[in-house]
């Protein structure tokens, strides 16, 4: 099972579940202790991110209001802290960055759909 690392620190620490290892790649500072599963499989990187998305067709002035409202909000001092606190890497981007990642995802796990044959249903 895959869970976010801030809804799974407490019941590992509980000791309710196990942790076996963590997808980013690089150690998390709330479960130092769970490897990456790069350390074992290289290169496996494999975050949870989250976006803002606006309707096509925006226009430019309100998205550029949107993104600098976005990211003064997410580089507040006090919102990283209480982001890091509960186990959340902050990673302020551009709506460009955001593109390019949801391209670069979507490549990847549609490659890994496409040739394990994986079907809904």
């Amino acid at each position: 099972m895959f869970a976010a690392a801030q809804e799974a620190t407490g019941s590992i620490s509980a000791g309710r579940t196990r942790g076996i290892a963590v997808t980013s790649n690089a150690r998390l500072a709330i479960l130092p202790d769970l490897p990456t599963i790069a350390e074992t499989v290289e290169s496996f990187n494999s975050v949870f991110w989250q976006g803002v998305f606006a309707p096509a067709g925006i226009s430019q002035n309100i998205a550029s209001q949107l993104e600098a409202a976005v990211r003064r909000a997410v580089v507040n001092a006090e919102v990283k802290e209480r982001l890091a606190s509960a186990g959340i890497t902050n990673w302020p981007g551009t709506a460009a960055e955001l593109r390019e990642t949801l391209v670069r995802d979507s490549e990847a796990w549609g490659n890994i759909i496409r040739t394990q044959n994986i079907t809904v249903g």
